[in-house]
Parts: C-alpha cells; structure tokens; sequence
C-alpha cells in the first residue's frame, strides 16, 4: 500500500474482509502500537498494546485480528498467555513470577491461537461479525516451531 495526495489519481478497491470459521490457527505477529484505554464499565484507564496479528488458515485464506493486550493486573493471564504462546518468556513460568513483558520483541513472532467469531451491532444498526482471538495456545514445540506463514 501508497499512500497518495487529495489530487492523485488513484486505483478503485473494494473492501477485503475474509471471516474465518472458530478453530485453531497459526499466526504471525505482523504490527505492534501502543496505546491508551480510557475506561469502561469492565476496566479502568490504562495503558494498552495492540497487536495486529496475521492469521492464516491451511486452505490459503487470511485475515488480520487486532488484539488489544490491556496493561492491567485484571488481564494479566492473556499478557502471559501471548508471551508464552510466542517463545519470549518460557512456558513453563509460574503464576506469581515477576517479569518484564518484552513488548517491542513480539514483531514477527509467530505461535497458534483458538480464533472465535464475535457478533456485534455496527452503528449503522446492522449485525455484524468478526474474528477475535479467544486463546493464544502453549506451545508445543520451541519457539519458531510452526514454520513460516
């Protein structure tokens, strides 16, 4: 993708949306931001990590997922759960153990995940759905063991 001016010619395109049906998948990390949550109902204010992950299934078709990674004690197993799931912290670590989640190393990583469908009202009242990731799944094998994507 290019970006381009308010007076560039430029090419039509349709929207590219491919819903994968709920199952395991491996996935690539393909971005990572950081970000602020400003509160809800369910969380407070806090930092937040978005990743945008690239999920593959094994018939060819894709589709990229954002997970939000909420910086906050209540969500801390997801946190651990996607660093094992991606090799950067081992495993076999203990609830209870201190570390130092290493963020920006994520790019690139890959691991699987248990990838769900999420229905929701858009605000033009229509349903809608979307992939989100329900689990990030302990690997198996060492990091890196799923092969390319």
């Amino acid at each position: 993708m290019a970006a381009f001016g308010w007076g560039d010619e430029a090419q039509t395109s349709d929207s590219v949306f491919t819903l994968l049906e709920p199952g395991e998948y491996d996935f690539h990390v393909a971005k990572f931001e950081r970000g602020r949550h400003p509160g809800s109902a369910k969380l407070g204010p806090c930092d937040k990590a978005v990743y945008t992950l690239h999920v593959k299934a094994t018939d060819g078709r894709a589709t990229d997922v954002k997970e939000n990674l909420f910086l906050d004690d209540s969500c801390a197993w997801k946190i651990t759960q996607f660093f094992k799931c991606v090799g950067l912290i081992p495993a076999d670590t203990k609830p209870g153990t201190s570390v130092r989640f290493p963020w920006d190393e994520a790019m690139g990583k890959t691991g699987r995940l248990r990838l769900g469908v999420r229905k929701w009202v858009g605000d033009d009242g229509q349903e809608r759905e979307s992939n989100q990731v329900e689990e990030f799944v302990k690997p198996a094998a060492p990091a890196g063991g799923y092969g390319t994507l």
